[in-house]
């Protein structure tokens, strides 16, 4: 399946404890249980010194990360500590949607 395809890129990615791991989309194709192997992955990365760069779209892949980088249009939207920019992004900001009509647009990236 396409899970257990991305568990094993997984697996290959972090063989022989590589400083810097950049994922994009690791859990796009995840169950639950993946999900829960690549937030211990992401911690063993960090707990031995290591980095991981996340990109994703699904918030939890974001559980591990302490950064968080968001894009929109291609530009920087917000860069800091995760719970300081989720609070950020997640606000109301302006009229309510439901008044404008417009449907909020949330993108998450992770670093």
């Amino acid at each position: 399946s396409a899970g257990q395809r991305q568990r094993i890129a997984l697996a290959r990615a972090l063989f022989r404890d590589p400083f810097l791991v950049v994922m994009d989309e690791p859990n796009s194709n995840l169950d639950s249980a993946g999900d829960v192997a690549l937030s211990q992955a992401i911690a063993q990365v960090r707990a031995r010194g290591g980095i991981a760069i996340v990109v994703a779209h699904r918030p939890s892949a974001l559980a591990e990360v302490s950064l968080i980088l968001t894009l929109g249009d291609g530009k920087m939207q917000a860069f800091g500590p995760k719970d300081e920019v989720l609070r950020q992004v997640l606000a109301p900001q302006g009229p309510a949607p439901a008044q404008t009509g417009i449907k909020p647009k949330i993108v998450h990236g992770a670093g």
